[in-house]
This record gives C-alpha cells, sequence and structure tokens, in this order.
C-alpha cells in the first residue's frame, strides 16, 4: 500500500509538473519573449501556477466558461498561499475574460490562475517580454 501512495504521489508531482512546462516559456517568439498559450482544464478549486521571469513584461488575455481570479504574487506570497495563509497580491483579477498588462518586478514571481468553482476550462493567450 506504501509504495502504491508513493507512485501515486510522484505521479502527481510530474502531471504538475508537465502542467506548468507547458506554458512557461517553451514557445518562444524572439529572444527574450515568451508565450503561453492554450487551454487548461481546472479543476473544481483548483490553481495553476506559472512561474514568471524577473523583471518583464506580462500582457494578454485569460478566458474561462466560469469566473477565475488571478493574482500576480511575489515568491513570499505564493508560499503564503500555498499554505492557506493570508497573502498580499502585486496584481488581482476576477471574471470570465480577464485582460492582463503589468510590469513583473524583479525576483521570484508566479501568475496564479485560481478556480472558485467547478470544472472548467481556461483560454491562455499571455505574452511575457524580459525587460
Amino acid at each position: 500500500m506504501g509504495a502504491l501512495k508513493k507512485g501515486l504521489s510522484i505521479l502527481a508531482i510530474i502531471l504538475m509538473m508537465a502542467s506548468i512546462i507547458g506554458y512557461t516559456g517553451l514557445s518562444f517568439l524572439s529572444p527574450g519573449t515568451y508565450s503561453y498559450r492554450g487551454t487548461q482544464t481546472l479543476g473544481a478549486r483548483s490553481a495553476l501556477y506559472i512561474p514568471l521571469h524577473s523583471s518583464s513584461h506580462l500582457s494578454g488575455t485569460l478566458s474561462a466558461p466560469s469566473p477565475i481570479n488571478v493574482y500576480l504574487l511575489d515568491g513570499d506570497s505564493f508560499d503564503a498561499m500555498k499554505r492557506g495563509a493570508p497573502f498580499n497580491s502585486l496584481g488581482e483579477w476576477e471574471g470570465t475574460s480577464i485582460e492582463v498588462d503589468v510590469d513583473v518586478p524583479a525576483g521570484r514571481h508566479y501568475l496564479v490562475i485560481l478556480n472558485p468553482g467547478g470544472e472548467t476550462s481556461v483560454e491562455l493567450n499571455l505574452i511575457e517580454e524580459l525587460d
């Protein structure tokens, strides 16, 4: 039974990393420009985390059939959110059609897409340009 739990935990980590890698700059437009495009299905009350590059500009749209919450978090706030503790966001958006146009400061930052409801799909069309 312990080996099964360990195997399932490793599979969950691999799937999470594969999901993140699919949106973290594997699509290059030009040097210093990263594209996060595609559709991601989010289960009920789940989230997608996208690590961002230090000192960059993020712009584009996110859309979903049901409301989603999107946060720009620094590393400490991201860690607090994962623990379920109060956190401060550098940017916050809510809705079914979200337009993002924000400068990402130097340091460790994440774009967090939170699905507070039932299963939904999120269409990403974002560009990140390094300063």
